[in-house]
């Protein structure tokens, strides 16, 4: 079901209804079948010190577990599988299942970090694959300063430009500065662009 060795190193993670590396449970040489929350698993062990080489396969599950399959190698591309395993009768059965992508930005005071999230959908229920960072990106800096019922905007201006532009803010080029009327809800709007203000 699962191997992997020299040239494709893998691993293999039980991801739902619970956690669980695989490769803990299969750690010792030879040919062994153990049973770990519900789960009858099947190995042969061949590693070396140099070397990782093994057989896995899960023989019974209680209830339909997934399992993401994932890795790379000197001889492959890297891959990353994943699988619904579940019973039938009394086999079992593997059926190998889309991940979507959805990206999503988290931020605090100074940067935003983007991650690319993978799920897939299991009974209505959204099971995460992986997440990987795909960005961190510094937060741009600007000065406000009011006066007379104006808003001055100064700064790390250059790549929202767009969106002051949206917000009503008119460019002036004698002073490289911003400028709108000021409102109540100013500073708020600047935040939700993502400025540190």
């Amino acid at each position: 079901m699962f191997t992997w060795g020299s040239c494709r190193r893998g691993y293999v993670h039980i991801i739902y209804p619970f956690q669980m590396d695989l490769e803990k449970y299969t750690r010792f040489e030879g040919e062994h079948e153990v049973e770990v929350k519900g789960i009858k698993i099947w190995y042969v062990n061949n590693d070396s010190r140099k070397n990782i080489k093994r057989e896995i396969e899960i023989v019974k599950v209680n209830e339909p577990i997934i399992v993401r399959y994932f890795g790379n190698a000197s001889c492959s591309e890297s891959f990353e599988d994943v699988y619904l395993v579940y019973m039938d009768g009394d086999k079992t059965k593997m059926k190998m299942l889309e991940p979507q992508i959805e990206y999503q930005e988290i931020e605090n005071e100074r940067e935003i970090t983007v991650y690319a999230i993978k799920y897939v959908i299991h009974n209505g229920e959204k099971v995460i694959v992986s997440q990987k960072k795909i960005e961190t990106r510094r937060k741009p800096m600007i000065s406000v300063k009011t006066e007379n019922n104006m808003i001055y905007i100064s700064g790390d201006t250059y790549n929202i430009r767009d969106k002051l532009k949206a917000m009503g803010f008119k460019w002036d080029p004698s002073t490289k500065t911003w400028y709108r009327e000021s409102s109540e809800t100013t500073i708020e709007q600047l935040r939700k662009i993502g400025v540190m203000v």
